[in-house]
């Protein structure tokens, strides 16, 4: 008997699904060999251990039922979940957004508060406007297309030299 060790059999099965055959022949086994006495004492112990662990009670905690339904709350409205979620994803962006729009309001009314002249005072001073050109040169309705384009485009040439 020494030759056939039982710790294939207790590893097989659990302890309670033995049946009486079993029993003696494992109880006549481990009279003689340490190593299948080991192995069979660490049945027993996970035996008794799963057996007293199946019997306890478990009592859930005095929150459970409120984190539950609220769970079922929220899977039942997935839109307010949903907006929700688009707006943690999306905050910084906005927020950031809309901080770049009111700073450049702000440059924009700063630099427009900074000029010291209103623009059709700067334009009436320049003496080289297109309008001045052509006026000068003659009565508008005399010139050619052309020639406007070329006085247009040389005072500009000009106009950039000075």
């Amino acid at each position: 008997m020494k030759e056939a060790h039982i710790i294939n059999l207790l590893e097989e099965r659990p302890a309670p699904e033995w049946d009486e055959r079993e029993r003696a022949m494992i109880e006549i086994h481990i009279a003689d060999c340490a190593d299948c006495r080991r192995a069979y004492r660490a049945a027993m112990a996970a035996a008794d251990l799963l057996g007293a662990r199946a019997n306890e009670t478990i009592e859930p905690s005095p929150f459970f039922n409120a984190r539950v339904m609220a769970a079922l709350r929220e899977k039942q409205s997935p839109a307010a979940s949903t907006l929700a979620a688009m707006w943690k994803a999306a905050r910084a962006l906005i927020v950031s957004m809309a901080a770049a729009v009111a700073l450049l309001v702000g440059l924009t009314l700063w630099i427009s508060g900074s000029q010291s002249q209103p623009l059709e005072t700067a334009e009436s001073e320049n003496i080289y406007s297109a309008e001045w050109v052509i006026l000068e040169n003659g009565d508008p309705d005399d010139l050619t297309y052309g020639e406007i384009m070329t006085t247009l485009y040389e005072v500009v040439a000009y106009g950039e030299d000075k």
